[in-house]
């Protein structure tokens, strides 16, 4: 069995690249098993956090790092293991997962498997659609959100907003593009691949049902999928993102600063191509 890690930030894509691959007979994905979201689903028996909690109920003295450890490392075995009838098991792993919880750098450290690094070029974009969906999930259909990370955004519409460059904001995407890089440098002690979001889904509007030509042509051998055995798609219709002038109410000013400030790769710089 080949065992792989999708590693990625969050707003990358990984929903619509975990739900093309499981359409595969040979393959099955996990998606964020590792996810602290057990006390808003209970019933979700494959998160760590929900088997976790049980084993706390039953026996409270279980509470110690080192437990926790021990207790995550089998879950990962027996999460991976449960799916062995597949030639190709994955597992959803976001950089926040690594870096917060010392046994999933830990336990993929000792237990090396490939790693397929999704990441979205664009960071400005990546992180104004992290904003927008914080501010769904808070109910916030237009305003701010009190988190430093969003500060110059304001949401105006479903999916549009206004941005200003303040410091924080481009403290924010400086060390957003850091973070990138620092993982790009963790990767480089695994046998990987890296993919971008933008290859992924194609650089044209509209919607994508699978892997673009570039992507599927890395990604497959290296996990080492037949294409031929079943065709990779999906239902999850994932929309190539607008061009940002669509999105930002004021990008025609933003674009000015963007430059000055060195930032132009931010632009829409295919959308004279679309």
């Amino acid at each position: 069995m080949t065992r792989f890690i999708l590693l990625a930030a969050i707003r990358s894509g990984t929903n619509f690249f975990r739900s093309a691959l499981n359409s595969h007979p040979d393959v099955h994905m996990f998606g964020e098993a590792l996810f602290d979201d057990w006390a808003f689903r209970p019933d979700r028996e494959e998160n760590f956090y929900v088997q976790w909690h049980k084993a706390v109920m039953r026996d409270p003295a279980q509470i110690t790092f080192r437990n926790m450890n021990a207790f995550a490392r089998r879950f990962i075995d027996a999460t991976f293991d449960s799916m062995a009838r597949h030639s190709i098991v994955g597992m959803d792993i976001k950089y926040d997962f690594w870096d917060r919880l010392a046994f999933v750098s830990g336990y993929f450290s000792t237990h090396p498997p490939k790693v397929v690094h999704l990441i979205r070029t664009n960071t400005l974009r990546a992180h104004i659609s992290a904003f927008l969906l914080a501010c769904r999930n808070r109910g916030v259909d237009t305003g701010t959100l009190p988190m430093r990370e969003y500060d110059g955004f304001v949401r105006t519409g479903e999916t549009t907003l206004t941005v200003t460059l303040t410091k924080r904001l481009l403290g924010t995407l400086v060390q957003l593009e850091k973070r990138k890089q620092r993982f790009r440098a963790i990767v480089s002690d695994f046998e990987h691949v890296e993919i971008t979001y933008e290859d992924m889904v194609g650089h044209v509007r509209g919607s994508a049902h699978t892997f673009s030509p570039q992507t599927q042509t890395k990604l497959f051998p290296f996990l080492g999928i037949d294409p031929a055995k079943a065709p990779v798609t999906t239902d999850y219709q994932k929309v190539s993102p607008d061009a940002l002038s669509d999105i930002i109410d004021n990008y025609d000013q933003l674009v000015p600063e963007l430059t000055r400030l060195g930032l132009s790769r931010y632009a829409d710089e295919r959308a004279t191509a679309e």
